[in-house]
């Protein structure tokens, strides 16, 4: 099942999941584990929990990427480590691609900017430029990158990846494309899920990161401990620009123009510490599209 805890204090979340906690695992020898977006954050949680309980131990405090693969690993029987797309190493293979044997091949687009390119500084960073726009597509835009493999898009970016997936070893988006297989076939190895798992503090995920946590839920406890700045719901709330633009968009479609009602609910005045609030990853709006939510409440 899958639980939504939300308040603006951390100190509120932290209270929550200590109710939770003191509920022991089946077994004793496997570690809790708790979710957090840094480092941080870790030893924050095991600081408090220290003080909460008198001793912080046996926790283990994966960040969301690490999380992730390891669901992938146990689910799929596939090593946690696939070099081949970790960012750096594919900085060094895009590299490869557009300066080695290869390098006739490279896309127009890429190839004009090498022109000049006695040294090799130009490729070099062009190439780690590259590398983190891929890194970011595979966490992002997954579903992108299998389209582009599929051959639906010639642009120069797409035919640069299908080289880069050429190799038989699997990236993090056709691994989530076997999950979701499985997933969705109800073949989920329960044995390989751990007991329960806590998502603290965390503002914002990737959709695909919150994809895996809903799908793992209906075999294993997963509570989120959302840091929310409002109580209400906002996921529908924007700025002027924003507005602006939805009334533009509204009238070239010959849409009805709604924007009295985000007035009406919100008000006019600004609100930028909410709508100023992270628009990349998975948005309250999103956390509420669960089978089973559970929704707990505290006063903000």
């Amino acid at each position: 099942m899958l639980h939504l805890v939300q308040s603006n204090r951390l100190e509120s979340l932290f209270g929550r999941m200590m109710e939770i906690l003191a509920d022991p695992l089946a077994d004793p020898f496997v570690p809790e584990t708790i979710v957090v977006q840094n480092q941080g954050m870790a030893r924050w949680l095991s600081q408090r929990i220290a003080r909460h309980s008198g001793i912080a131990a046996n926790l283990d405090f994966p960040l969301p990427a690490r999380f992730i693969w390891r669901i992938f690993a146990g689910q799929l029987e596939v090593p946690e480590h696939l070099d081949a797309f970790e960012r750096p190493v594919m900085q060094w293979r895009i590299l490869a691609l557009l300066t080695g044997a290869d390098a006739a091949s490279v896309p127009g687009e890429a190839a004009s900017y090498l022109d000049d390119d006695a040294d090799g500084r130009k490729a070099f960073h062009l190439a780690a430029k590259i590398a983190d726009l891929f890194d970011r597509y595979l966490v992002y835009r997954p579903d992108m990158l299998l389209e582009w493999e599929s051959g639906r898009d010639q642009g120069w970016q797409a035919r640069l990846w299908g080289k880069m997936a050429a190799g038989n070893q699997p990236h993090r988006a056709e691994l989530l494309r076997r999950f979701r297989k499985k997933w969705l076939a109800g073949a989920l190895d329960r044995g390989a899920l751990p007991e329960r798992v806590c998502v603290f503090g965390a503002s914002s995920l990737a959709p695909v990161y919150l994809e895996v946590l809903q799908a793992i839920s209906r075999d294993t406890e997963v509570h989120l401990f959302h840091l929310n700045p409002c109580r209400h719901y906002w996921a529908d709330l924007a700025s002027e620009a924003q507005m602006a633009r939805r009334r533009r968009s509204w009238r070239r479609k010959d849409l009805t123009d709604v924007s009295g009602y985000f007035e009406a609910a919100y008000g006019t005045g600004p609100k930028p510490m909410i709508y100023g609030s992270p628009e990349n990853g998975a948005d309250p709006k999103k956390w509420r599209r669960t089978d089973n939510p559970r929704v707990w409440s505290y006063p903000i």
